[in-house]
C-alpha cells in the first residue's frame, strides 16, 4: 500500500466523527511502513500543480 501523507508521532489525537468507520481507518494506517521517496514524490506533484 502507497500513502499519500504522513501522519507525525503523537500521544494523542483528537478526531471529530459521527463514522466509526473514519476512525477505524485513521488507526488502521498505522500499522503501515512509510515509503519517504514516494511521499517526496507526491508532495513535489501536488506543489507542481498547485
Amino acid at each position: 500500500m502507497v500513502v499519500a501523507f504522513a501522519l507525525p508521532a503523537v500521544e494523542a489525537v483528537a478526531v471529530g466523527t459521527d463514522a466509526t468507520e473514519h476512525l477505524r481507518e485513521l488507526l488502521g494506517g498505522l500499522a503501515y511502513e512509510i515509503d519517504t521517496e514516494v511521499l517526496r514524490s507526491y508532495r513535489q506533484l501536488l506543489r507542481q500543480y498547485a
